[in-house]
């Protein structure tokens, strides 16, 4: 460009059409700026032939010297943002999220980088958390408070400014100090259930149960400082007692989970699939990880550099993703499950997508058999299903027994028990099998003709009865 500029005075933009003409490679174009390049040269006092050379070189150099100036900038960036990566992974991983805050696609993926890296992401935290996603003094990504869902900059920037005054102590204290004309109902649910709030209580059940008596005596506060009426026995800010939380029971590790879910886009304090782990290790031999390191692989036996052929395999995940086209034999879909090891594409055909359209829901764990193999057009790995059931199903279909481990119980746990399993006593179903440990002995009590339906409704009661260790499913 400033060759043209001095040799054949070209004005910057004429100088930047020149330039994409070069870029472009299409000879019409470059035969006309040839002409004006040369009339401009003339005009200058250079000679015909030298100027043409010099376009010449310029013509030559477009047909390398672009690539090879992108290149050398693309591997010095890469270089230095691997090394940004390799000696600050936190505030890189910070500085990456909150690039693309966003877009909710590509922050799933980045968490799931620092979750291999061993980088440890912190949930938003009204007291801790920025706008962005920060890197802690410990090493830790601190959760952006921009990237929940229904959150908006002012409300943000109305929190981050009164904080500035002292951390906030309560939820009463927090709505009674943060303007709610911009942090109002719809937000202040999302920050309970993104778990932003938890720096008052682990319990977000009590915190939504109370937050309409918070924000109330929010508002009516606000009145009476508008009004100019001052409360002669209210106790100073920092001084007053935090007011206890409505007793109510916490929500159940799904509901905590979808509901951060809808807030944040994505599950970060755990994975629903996690409330099925004993029960996927008896159902599969490898989980997707697993499966994932085996195929990626040449077939070693074969001694040809191919990949493995199909097997015969089933797996479990979450279906995350879902995505339909029209084929040849018609409409097949392709969903993505995950079990937080690995992820794996599965193929559904136009005959078996007929039956199983009922089932075809994001967050619902299926069990696939089927050829599983390596994908080498997305670098995964991929399932042609031949079966495809809800855990759910396959639980009621294969379960040999439920399992109780008692040994902690309390008095009178046994009678609750009673009451919770009631609704899932059903004739035909799989019988309950009680573990209790008492001195240096442990019973087995087969529980008669106790036989229970082993829905996920049924496994959410025992999870809120016994916790997720208290109780197991036995398959064949």
């Amino acid at each position: 460009m400033q060759i043209a500029q001095v040799l054949a005075s070209y004005s910057l933009g004429a100088a930047d059409l020149l330039r994409r003409a070069m870029g472009k490679k299409k000879p019409e174009e470059m035969a006309k700026q040839r002409e004006i390049f040369l009339e401009g040269a003339l005009k200058n006092a250079v000679d015909e032939n030298t100027a043409n050379y010099i376009f010449d070189l310029m013509e030559k150099f477009a047909g390398y010297g672009f690539n090879k100036s992108h290149s050398a900038a693309y591997a010095l960036v890469s270089y230095q943002t691997a090394w940004l990566k390799a000696h600050y992974p936190s505030e890189f991983m910070a500085a990456v999220l909150s690039s693309d805050m966003d877009n909710t696609d590509k922050v799933v993926t980045l968490i799931e980088e620092c979750r291999a890296m061993k980088l440890q992401v912190l949930p938003p935290d009204v007291n801790r958390s920025d706008y962005h996603f920060r890197a802690s003094d410990k090493g830790e990504v601190i959760y952006g408070l921009g990237a929940i869902k229904g959150v908006g900059q002012s409300a943000i920037d109305a929190i981050l400014a009164e904080r500035e005054q002292g951390a906030y102590r309560s939820l009463d204290d927090f709505c009674e100090r943060v303007d709610m004309s911009k942090a109002n109902k719809k937000v202040m649910d999302a920050l309970v259930t993104s778990g932003a709030l938890d720096c008052f209580s682990d319990n977000r059940a009590a915190l939504q149960a109370h937050l309409p008596y918070a924000l109330q005596a929010a508002e009516q506060a606000q009145k009476n400082e508008d009004a100019g009426m001052v409360d002669l026995f209210a106790s100073d800010t920092a001084d007053a007692e935090v007011k206890p939380l409505p007793q109510v029971p916490p929500w159940d590790e799904r509901t905590r989970l979808m509901n951060e879910k809808e807030s944040l886009g994505l599950f970060l304090t755990g994975h629903p699939i996690e409330l099925y782990e004993k029960e996927i290790r008896q159902i599969v031999n490898l989980n997707l990880g697993q499966w994932h390191e085996k195929l990626d692989n040449p077939d070693a036996s074969s001694n040809s550099g191919y990949r493995r052929k199909e097997e015969e395999a089933t797996v479990v995940g979450l279906v995350i993703a879902i995505r339909t086209r029209n084929g040849f034999n018609g409409r097949e879909a392709f969903v993505t499950l995950d079990d937080r090891t690995g992820r794996i594409d599965v193929r559904v055909f136009p005959d078996m997508l007929q039956q199983i359209e009922p089932l075809l829901q994001k967050d619902q764990v299926w069990v696939v058999e089927g050829g599983i193999s390596y994908d080498d057009f997305n670098n995964g790995i991929r399932i042609r299903a031949k079966k495809i059931e809800l855990l759910e199903q396959y639980r009621q279909h294969h379960a040999r027994a439920l399992h109780l481990n008692l040994h902690n119980g309390k008095g009178g746990l046994i009678g609750q028990l009673g009451s919770a399993l009631q609704p899932y006593r059903s004739a035909d179903a799989v019988p309950l099998v009680i573990h209790r440990r008492q001195q240096d002995y442990e019973f087995r009590l087969q529980g008669g003709d106790w036989t229970i339906a082993p829905s996920d409704a049924c496994m959410l009661a025992l999870e809120q009865q016994l916790g997720k260790s208290g109780f197991y499913v036995e398959y064949h």
